[in-house]
């Protein structure tokens, strides 16, 4: 395993034998103050490399909601002071799906009822994990003395009700909810986190 450090970036290159017991306990440190850490790997078996390297964290599970209406606008919410979209914890005994359907009507006001899960085309080729009608993003941070992995399961909705009042969920830091229209996604897309960025960056390419 090489290891090399460019800028805030950790580059991590794992060759044909990268074993289970991979010891990352020398990026607690690291994950406060770096952008992005990128695993490059030899091996044509990413899938096991992928669950190798997660098995070296505490897994955190969310979901969360790409809402977009008939013209093209994706729903995004301002959480303390950042565009985001809505997402959660998945609770004990849900599914990812209903945690995300419940997010989103718990953190825009928007009702289940005025929700359409879409089919899992637009993702199909971007799964290089698992497969379903969700896409996932994955990111690390060091919290409660270890290392933690969040993998978040985004599921594309529409609504389907034109008259819809939002009611963002102020004691969740959320101050605002709005339809972002597809141009000036961009310009959000560079006030948010890296990983919503480069999710909803290929959603638009298909789109």
């Amino acid at each position: 395993m090489e290891i090399e450090k460019k800028e805030k970036d950790i580059v991590i290159e794992l060759d044909k034998k990268f074993e289970n017991t991979v010891d990352f306990s020398f990026l607690r440190n690291e994950i406060l103050k770096t952008t992005d850490i990128f695993f490059l790997t030899k091996t044509e078996n990413q899938k096991k490399v992928f669950e190798k390297i997660c098995q070296q964290f505490y897994l955190i599970k969310a979901a969360g909601g790409i809402v977009s209406n008939k013209s093209g606008s994706i729903l995004f919410i301002f959480r303390n002071g950042v565009w985001d979209l809505p997402k959660g914890h998945v609770e004990k005994n849900e599914t990812e799906e209903e945690t995300a359907l419940r997010e989103v009507e718990e953190e825009t006001g928007l009702k289940n009822s005025q929700l359409v899960i879409m089919p899992p085309s637009v993702f199909a080729q971007d799964q290089n994990i698992k497969y379903s009608n969700a896409i996932y993003t994955y990111h690390t941070y060091f919290m409660n003395n270890r290392l933690e992995l969040k993998q978040t399961a985004w599921y594309l909705m529409e609504i389907c009700d034109k008259n819809v009042i939002f009611y963002p969920q102020i004691e969740e830091g959320i101050t605002l909810v709005k339809w972002i229209r597809k141009e000036d996604i961009p310009n959000i897309l560079e006030k948010t986190y890296p990983s919503i960025k480069n999710m909803l960056e290929k959603v638009l390419e298909k789109n």
